[in-house]
C-alpha cells in the first residue's frame, strides 16, 4: 500500500514539473501595437530668440514715381525711381533717388533756376499686401545737393544788356549767391494706397512731408524746400 501511495505522490511531482517547466518555455502573449506607449523623443535643445526665423520670402520691385510739392508758391514736380527687396512681404529695403524736374525761378537773382538733386535709404512697411487694395508706411532718408543754374544764354547776334545810364562808377550791391553743390540732408515720412492691377504690376497714390535741413543761403532756405508733397507710383514687383 505503501509503495502505491509513493508512486502516486512521485506522479503527481513529475506532473506539476513538467507543467511548470512547459509554462517557463512558452512565449509571452502578442500585445496589440497601438496599446504600447511610444518611447519619449528627446527635445532638442532650444537656441537663440531671433526676429527672422529661417531664410526669408525674399521679393523684388522697381518703382518709377513723380511726386509734387511747391517751392516758392510755384509747382515742382520731382521725378524718380525707387528699387529694393521685399521681405516676407511685409518689410522693404531700397534706395529712392529724384530730382527737381521744372524750372523753378529765384527772384532775388534774375535769370536763375533751382536745381536738386537727391537720394538715400528707405524703408517701408506694407499693410496687407496680397489685397486688392492695400497701404503701406514708408521713411526716405539721405542727402541732395542744391545749385543755382547758369543764367540763359545770349542768343546769337543779340547784344547783352547794356548797364543803365549813370551806373558807371557806381558800386551795385553784392548779388546773393548759392554754392555750385550745397549739401542738404533730406528726411521724407509717408503713406501710400495700392491698387494691385495685376500680380506684377501696382498703381499707388501717396503723399508725404518733406523735412530739409542744412540750406545755407540768402537765395532759399530749409522751410522753401521742406512742406507736403503729393506722389504717383507704378510699381513693377515679384512678391
Amino acid at each position: 500500500m505503501r509503495s502505491f501511495e509513493k508512486s502516486v505522490w512521485w506522479s503527481v511531482g513529475l506532473l506539476l514539473f513538467a507543467g511548470s517547466a512547459a509554462a517557463a518555455q512558452d512565449p509571452p502573449a502578442a500585445v496589440p501595437a497601438d496599446s504600447v506607449a511610444p518611447a519619449e523623443a528627446i527635445a532638442p535643445a532650444p537656441g537663440p530668440a531671433t526676429v527672422l526665423h529661417g531664410m526669408p520670402q525674399m521679393g523684388f520691385y522697381a518703382a518709377p514715381f513723380s511726386r509734387f510739392g511747391y517751392v516758392r508758391q510755384q509747382l515742382a514736380v520731382y521725378p524718380g525711381m525707387r528699387l529694393g527687396v521685399v521681405l516676407d512681404q511685409s518689410f522693404a529695403i531700397g534706395v529712392s533717388v529724384g530730382l527737381l524736374g521744372n524750372h523753378i525761378a529765384l527772384d532775388t537773382v534774375p535769370g536763375k533756376d533751382l536745381s536738386l538733386k537727391y537720394g538715400g535709404l528707405e524703408l517701408e512697411a506694407l499693410i496687407f499686401p496680397r489685397k486688392v487694395v492695400n497701404g503701406s508706411l514708408r521713411v526716405l532718408g539721405g542727402a541732395g545737393l542744391l545749385s543755382a543754374g547758369p543764367p540763359p544764354l545770349v542768343a546769337p547776334g543779340e547784344a547783352p544788356a547794356a548797364d543803365p545810364p549813370g551806373a558807371e562808377g557806381t558800386e551795385s550791391a553784392p548779388t546773393p549767391t548759392l554754392a555750385p553743390a550745397e549739401k542738404i540732408l533730406i528726411v521724407e515720412p509717408g503713406a501710400e494706397v495700392t491698387l494691385n492691377l495685376s500680380s506684377m504690376l501696382r498703381f499707388s497714390v501717396g503723399w508725404s512731408y518733406r523735412l530739409v535741413r542744412g540750406v545755407d543761403s540768402a537765395l532759399i532756405g530749409n522751410d522753401d524746400l521742406s512742406g507736403w508733397l503729393g506722389s504717383l507710383t507704378m510699381r513693377i514687383a515679384m512678391y
